[in-house]
């Protein structure tokens, strides 16, 4: 049951990024060598139940000119003029555990928030464990933080 409400919350974001990845400037070459990926994990992202780990879903929210936090939760678009600043997991890891440090909330409160147990936010904090893009969603509401930030985008 639980799964099934997981796939459910997947559903808008993964039809948001298939609609934007369709919508691309770019060949599905150039889009997959932008993201560090092949043009048949581009082709998963459009026609299967296939979405991309945190740093690729950051490479292709720069490529296609749209803000994390569009494709999360369908609210704002990307600003004029963005970089990524060396993304990687080990940044968004830094990332992700800054912004829960500095929201001050206890990670019991936190993890009942967001729909998680305490143990999955010390996984994301200390074994190298990240969120799924709409627990991600989650998290940067509860934090009172965007995506972007989470994930490494930021204005020029």
């Amino acid at each position: 049951m639980k799964r099934d409400n997981s796939r459910q919350s997947l559903q808008p974001i993964q039809q948001r990024l298939r609609q934007e990845l369709l919508a691309c400037k770019y060949e599905r070459s150039e889009l997959a060598r932008m993201a560090g990926v092949s043009v048949k994990t581009i082709s998963a992202y459009l026609h299967k139940n296939v979405l991309p780990a945190l740093d690729t879903f950051a490479k292709l929210c720069i490529a296609l000119e749209i803000s994390a936090d569009f494709i999360l939760n369908g609210e704002g678009k990307f600003p004029d003029g963005a970089e990524l600043s060396a993304v990687s997991m080990q940044t968004i890891h830094e990332n992700l555990s800054e912004a829960i440090a500095t929201s001050g909330k206890p990670h019991k409160e936190l993890a009942e928030e967001i729909g998680v147990s305490n143990r999955t936010i010390s996984a994301y904090l200390h074994n190298g464990i990240f969120p799924a893009l709409d627990t991600l969603a989650k998290l940067c509401r509860a934090l009172d933080v965007s995506a972007d930030s989470v994930l490494g985008i930021s204005r020029i």
